[in-house]
Formats: structure tokens, C-alpha cells, sequence
């Protein structure tokens, strides 16, 4: 709230340089975010250092090609997902997302298991709002 309501990432993204050197400037904010988060916090102050980490990594990357056409597909998605997620880690499925004890392992089974979901909600609510309007139109011109 406070990088929102005080704009500050639109204030870095200003100053930040324009040519080919922004890209070292913005992984040393990601990195660097990371390594005191990591090194010196102990969770503390989560709340001032991700923000930048993550602004850092969406900089770093929002020029890269593949990712600009993955994040355009997967954007329908991303709200399902943000709020499936945590059932998968929370409620229903921690013995499928923890089964390997690998970190790695976890967050990429969760992103399996919760894109999924959000896919099948997705499509679900997309195909029953089409028959919803197609039984819609066609209750009209049959009560007419």
C-alpha cells in the first residue's frame, strides 16, 4: 500500500536509465531485495522489501518477447489462480503438493494444480455462459 499510495515504483521507473543499462540496474534491485530479505531479515520487513523484488523481476523481464505473449495468455487466468492457490496448499491438496519435500518440486506442481483449476473454472463459467445466451435468445423469439 504504501509503494501504491506514494507511487514510488512509477517514480523509479522514471529515473531508472533507458538504454540497455537498465537491465543490470533493475536485477540488482531484484537481486538485491532478495539477498536482504534472505540474509538480514528473518521476515520482518517482507512488507518493504517485496515489492521491490517483484517490480525488479517484472522490469527485468517485461521486454522479453516469449514472456510478454505467455503472460498475454495466461492473464484470464491469473485471478482464478490467485484465488485457488491456496486451497491446493492450505485445504485440499497438501499431500499431492508436498509429497516431494523438494521445493522446486512444490511450487511447480502448485502452478500445475492451480492453473488447472483455474483453466476448468475458466472454460466451465465461459461454456455455460453460452448456452445460457443461446437458450436466452432463443426463450425470445419463441415468446414473441
Amino acid at each position: 500500500m504504501l509503494f501504491a499510495k506514494y507511487q514510488v515504483f512509477s517514480y523509479f521507473y522514471r529515473i531508472s536509465p533507458k538504454s540497455v543499462l537498465r537491465y543490470p540496474v533493475w536485477i540488482f534491485v531484484a537481486f538485491g531485495s532478495m539477498y536482504l530479505r534472505y540474509k538480514f531479515n528473518g521476515g520482518t520487513y517482507d512488507f518493504l522489501l517485496a515489492g521491490p523484488m517483484i517490480f525488479g523481476l517484472v522490469c527485468t523481464l517485461r521486454d522479453i518477447p516469449g514472456v510478454v505473449w505467455v503472460s498475454g495468455k495466461v492473464s484470464r487466468y491469473i485471478t482464478l489462480v490467485w484465488l485457488t492457490h491456496s486451497f491446493y496448499i492450505f485445504q485440499f491438496g497438501q499431500g499431492i503438493v508436498y509429497a516431494s519435500h523438494n521445493p522446486i518440486v512444490i511450487c511447480i506442481v502448485e502452478i500445475l494444480l492451480a492453473f488447472g483449476t483455474a483453466f476448468g473454472i475458466y472454460w466451465l463459467f465461459y461454456w455455460l455462459r453460452r448456452i445460457w445466451n443461446m437458450l436466452m435468445a432463443g426463450g425470445i423469439k419463441n415468446a414473441g
